[in-house]
């Protein structure tokens, strides 16, 4: 069907939505800016530092799982995208401005893809898993079905902590 109108990806729009919504949960990784003079970085207890002669490297993710910007941030919701009820630019996944992503609309596209040919084909069950006996952290409990595989090791692209070995079958 893509062959004959390859616009029709333009119209999956809940396909691009879960697509959003597990980039917005698993970024798959980080932009980084050179720190300026005049640029200031509010830390703790609201005091400003400077970021002169320093890297900023944001981490989408704590923004992403911020309930102040995303209502039940740890829920899997991919609507969230359809109601946009959260902040224009709350989302930064390719980033936003002059420094924003220019492959972004391709990237998006070849994800569609890749899952779409993926999912029509193919059942995956996750392997070996070794579940948590209590949370690890306080803005998730994802550890206790998937052990520490449920949190991302960063560099300056993520990936599963330990991979994420599954199980693939030919679906029906």
């Amino acid at each position: 069907m893509l062959q004959d109108d390859p616009y029709r990806l333009n119209q999956l729009e809940y396909t691009t939505n879960v697509i959003k919504e597990v980039l917005r949960l698993y970024p798959i990784g980080h932009t980084a800016r050179a720190g300026h003079p005049t640029d200031k970085f509010l830390a703790f207890q609201g005091e400003n530092y400077s970021t002169e002669g320093k890297m900023v490297v944001p981490v989408h993710m704590t923004m992403h799982m911020n309930n102040n910007f995303f209502q039940n941030a740890t829920k899997f919701d991919p609507d969230r995208f359809a109601r946009e009820d959260f902040p224009r630019n709350a989302w930064r996944l390719f980033e936003r401005g002059p420094r924003g992503c220019l492959g972004s609309p391709l990237a998006m596209d070849e994800l569609k893809i890749a899952l779409l040919l993926t999912v029509r084909d193919f059942d995956f069950t996750c392997a070996d898993l070794k579940p948590n006996k209590t949370p690890r952290v306080g803005w998730t409990d994802w550890d206790l079905t998937f052990g520490d595989r449920a949190f991302q090791t960063f560099v300056f692209e993520a990936r599963p902590r330990d991979g994420m070995p599954m199980t693939v079958k030919r679906s029906n």
